[in-house]
């Protein structure tokens, strides 16, 4: 086209340089969208496994004890006081369990304060009863 004078060499230049631009957009939404689909390819079973968790905690921990129950305990506890006066044992139950490090409902902060539910009781064994 330049070769047959239907079209001039900046306008061609001009046109190239869009058609460029154009592709290497496309590639990068491409290698986005590629990225986003494995990223998101393992949280349909990260959600069974929670959900699995969930339903067989109580049977779990009533047969747990020691270091076993703390482990299983570890992902719903978003904190734990103690006061001495009382003997009063407040839990701060996560909704969502922590798993691999991962704080579905924000910071760790946020988790303990804002959304957790707030279990109080007498004693450790009323405790282990009232989550079961």
């Amino acid at each position: 086209s330049i070769g047959s004078g239907i079209i001039q060499e900046r306008e061609a230049t001009v046109a190239m340089a869009e058609l460029r631009a154009t592709i290497n957009a496309t590639e990068a939404e491409l290698d986005r969208s590629k990225f986003a689909a494995r990223r998101t390819a393992g949280m349909a079973t990260m959600r069974e496994k929670l959900i699995t968790l969930a339903q067989h905690f109580s049977e779990a921990a009533s047969h747990a004890s020691g270091p076993v129950l703390r482990e299983l305990v570890r992902p719903w506890l978003a904190s734990a006081t103690h006061d001495k006066q009382t003997r009063m044992l407040t839990l701060r139950i996560r909704r969502i369990p922590e798993v691999l490090g991962m704080d579905l409902h924000g910071s760790r902060r946020q988790t303990c304060e804002k959304k957790a539910p707030r279990l109080t009781c007498p004693s450790r064994s009323a405790c282990w009863s009232a989550l079961g």
